[in-house]
């Protein structure tokens, strides 16, 4: 009777301790549409805005913004489509262009030998680099142009995790876009004020 106590609260400990020793994947990061509707409509004396995109990822190394939670292209992209707008005006196009809207990874140096062992480095470096360009046309005849372009770089020390890196891009990119808002912003107002209803 012991000895089948005995097997049975043994067999109980060896299933809690390999429950214990089961850990679960962290769970994925959800991120959120980059959305700029809340900033209000800029409204311009033209044709409804044309989207044209002229960055082509690479799509390989050290290219990496077709790997990021939200890649740059269709921020930029869905900036243009909440915040430009056109009265409808036919003898007038106004065109948005995407130019760049890339995210590099370098790879940077580790320390070695025992020093290495217990130095945590600064493992890659993130470059993103956004620039656009939005114009309006009479017939042939460009009326006006307004340009933005951001850049930033951050980097990351080699422990960090794959989640954690999704979130830095993200977070990136989402602050990226708010600086190229303000300097769009701002070229708008100084080159193609006139054309704005």
């Amino acid at each position: 009777m012991f000895v089948h106590l005995f097997h049975r609260v043994g067999s109980l400990l060896l299933v809690a301790g390999l429950i214990a020793g089961c850990s679960t994947a962290p769970e994925m990061p959800r991120f959120p549409d980059l959305t700029y509707g809340y900033l209000g409509k800029m409204t311009f004396d033209a044709a409804p805005v044309e989207i044209v995109d002229e960055y082509r990822p690479p799509l390989k190394e050290p290219n990496i913004e077709h790997k990021v939670p939200s890649p740059p292209a269709l921020a930029m992209r869905r900036w243009a489509i909440d915040r430009l707008d056109g009265t409808g005006n036919p003898d007038r196009r106004a065109v948005f262009t995407i130019q760049q809207a890339a995210i590099t990874e370098t790879r940077l140096p580790r320390t070695e030998g025992l020093r290495g062992i217990v130095t945590t480095d600064q493992s890659e470096r993130y470059d993103l680099t956004l620039a656009a360009r939005f114009e309006l046309f009479e017939g042939r005849t460009r009326v006006g142009i307004a340009t933005a372009s951001v850049n930033r770089s951050r980097t990351v020390a080699e422990d960090i995790t794959l989640n954690d890196r999704d979130k830095l891009l993200f977070g990136m990119v989402e602050s990226a876009m708010l600086d190229f808002n303000k300097e769009m912003e701002q070229s708008i107002a100084q080159f193609l004020g006139r054309y704005q209803r």
